[in-house]
């Protein structure tokens, strides 16, 4: 292997262990205390070299935010089985077993981004089948890895987006065009083979995130603050609703405000 090469494959492995112990060390209730000099102690580096890898602490939460989400979409995009078993938060972040649900690497300055060995699928069923099944699994790579419920919960403030350096505010923007592109496909065949009630999918997918988000804080808050069940409780009741609410009627936001003022008229009489 050419000194160049081995050096930048050191710079990514190096990189990926920063990572790893920034996620240990943040994923309990006391992350926010956890400084740049406690991540380079974990990972065995120099202060100084973490530094030449990331600039601040939020760039590093933003790293494993996006790896995150990114191993979230190749499961999406990939058919898979009803059931996976997820690999330990070491083997994720290295790249470690070739088997179960694995991060893609992020692509890093002065290295070629890897190309995902999943590309894209037309899995078999109808539509719905579909959107029910990536629910479902979406909803439990949530469940299975709990490590992240901090980190993705911050990155997710308003504050953290208002401060975000620009670079990130465009991958942001590139990793939800992705989640569209995806599944606006589905969700367009859906609707022109009548197992879906014609509407936008953009508004679609505003009440998919809706619900998606509401479930993922009951999930991540743990059984302890969430009375209406467990998570498996949780996983079909939140799988059934939205796949109900895409069957179910529309109604017209002009009809509903004529019903609405005709109550408020019935009201005052």
């Amino acid at each position: 292997m050419p000194l160049q090469d081995r050096k930048q494959r050191q710079f990514v492995n190096r990189e990926r262990e920063i990572l790893v112990a920034a996620l240990e060390l943040c994923s309990t209730p006391d992350w926010e205390t956890v400084t740049v000099s406690e991540i380079a102690r974990r990972a065995e580096v120099g202060k100084g070299t973490l530094y030449k890898h990331f600039a601040s602490k939020d760039e590093l939460l933003f790293r494993l935010m996006m790896d995150f989400y990114r191993g979230l979409l190749d499961i999406l995009r990939t058919e898979q089985p009803a059931e996976y078993s997820p690999i330990s938060l070491l083997e994720r972040l290295s790249g470690g077993s070739s088997t179960g649900l694995r991060l893609p690497e992020s692509p890093v300055e002065g290295v070629p981004a890897r190309q995902s060995t999943s590309p894209p699928t037309n899995p078999p069923g109808s539509p719905l089948e579909q959107l029910r099944a990536a629910v479902e699994r979406a909803l439990r790579y949530h469940a299975d890895h709990r490590e992240y419920r901090y980190v993705v919960a911050y990155c997710d403030r308003i504050d953290f987006k208002e401060r975000a350096h620009q670079r990130w505010q465009q991958d942001f923007l590139e990793l939800d065009h992705a989640f569209m592109a995806w599944a606006s496909p589905i969700l367009e065949s859906g609707m022109e083979q009548g197992l879906i009630e014609p509407r936008p999918v953009d508004h679609l997918m505003l009440g998919i995130s809706a619900a998606f988000k509401g479930a993922i804080a009951m999930i991540w808050s743990s059984e302890d603050w969430c009375p209406l069940g467990d998570k498996e409780t949780v996983i079909v009741a939140v799988r059934d609703f939205v796949i109900a609410a895409l069957v179910g009627r529309y109604a017209e936001p002009k009809r509903f405000s004529s019903n609405c003022e005709q109550g408020q008229e019935t009201g005052q009489r």
